[in-house]
């Protein structure tokens, strides 16, 4: 087996894994916003989780569709396997991109409809900036994880393509 080969498993390996996580934190998603949709009394804060809830569905939905890679034939040139890595990687990438975006808006709803529930009930405190900003940086820090991964396929897709004109 090629170095380039060997590699490629890896790669492969690695995405399963991300998809398994990332399909493992969908459904947490979707107990978690239905245990929110359950406990809401009122019907703004129920419209919001069930919203959310749908959401982390098609995340998961999408996650399991979209983010395989395509499996390396046994029998291929050298330039036909970097070709088939290189366009994976930047399939992945823009994947990543997506996904990061797609997380950070299952967390919108709910906090516009709690936004507006608490607004219709005058006797319930407004938002409280602490939840809000908790929510914004949960949003932040794993769209900054994923475009750090995002950058990683990125230079390694440069990489290969350097090695690629220089072969």
């Amino acid at each position: 087996m090629t170095d380039l080969a060997r590699e490629y498993r890896q790669f492969e390996r690695s995405v399963h894994w991300r998809k398994v996580r990332e399909v493992v934190s969908a459904i947490g998603g979707l107990v978690v916003g239905g245990g929110f949709f359950l406990r809401a009394t009122e019907l703004a804060p129920q419209i919001g989780w069930a919203l959310s809830t749908a959401l982390a569905l098609f995340v998961a939905w999408y996650l399991a569709k979209r983010t395989s890679v395509e499996p390396m034939p046994g029998q291929m040139t050298f330039a036909s396997s970097m070709a088939l890595y290189r366009r994976e990687l930047e399939r992945q990438t823009k994947l990543l991109k997506s996904v990061a975006w797609l997380w950070c808006l299952t967390i919108i709803p709910p906090i516009v409809a709690e936004a507006i529930g608490r607004g219709l009930a005058i006797s319930q405190p407004t938002l409280q900036p602490v939840h809000v900003g908790g929510y914004l940086l949960i949003c932040f820090l794993v769209g900054w994880l994923y475009v750090q991964h995002a950058r990683t396929l990125q230079q390694r897709s440069e990489t290969l393509a350097g090695i690629a004109e220089r072969g």
